[in-house]
């Protein structure tokens, strides 16, 4: 079951389209009418997340879903970026780690960072899902 009119901005960061088509289809099937943009690398989405920056930065993404093995700017460099811009002075975005990474240093990182909320493997199922957005 749906939540209506969540009102939720998400942003995915992966260079698989099949995997942004997945996300994009379960968060919908949970949260009613979400705002979800995607980018396909880190680059592109740091382009994007500083634009929202400098013009409404209450419109920063209350939800990153972020890959770590990506072309140009992978996951970790985006990380070290969006801190070093201070992107999120307003400490908004919530970012999760969506990766099929099964190394224990990638997992090990992820929990020293204060960015990352949490580190999940692929495949997103519903059940992650809702237990991501269970505050709703």
């Amino acid at each position: 079951m749906g939540i209506t009119d969540s009102g939720v901005n998400i942003l995915v960061i992966d260079d698989e389209e099949l995997d942004c088509v997945i996300v994009k289809a379960l968060i919908k099937k949970y949260l009613m009418n979400p705002h979800i943009d995607s980018c396909q690398n880190g680059k592109s989405a740091i382009d994007h997340l500083s634009k929202i920056n400098n013009s409404n930065p209450e419109h920063l993404p209350d939800y990153i879903f972020l890959d770590l093995a990506m072309p140009v700017m992978d996951g970790w460099q985006f990380l070290a970026e969006f801190d070093r811009l201070k992107i999120d002075s307003l400490k908004k975005s919530k970012i999760y780690i969506l990766t099929s990474s099964v190394s224990i240093d990638d997992l090990t990182r992820s929990k020293q960072s204060l960015l990352v909320t949490d580190f999940i493997n692929k495949p997103l199922t519903f059940e992650k899902i809702k237990g991501i957005f269970a505050d709703f």
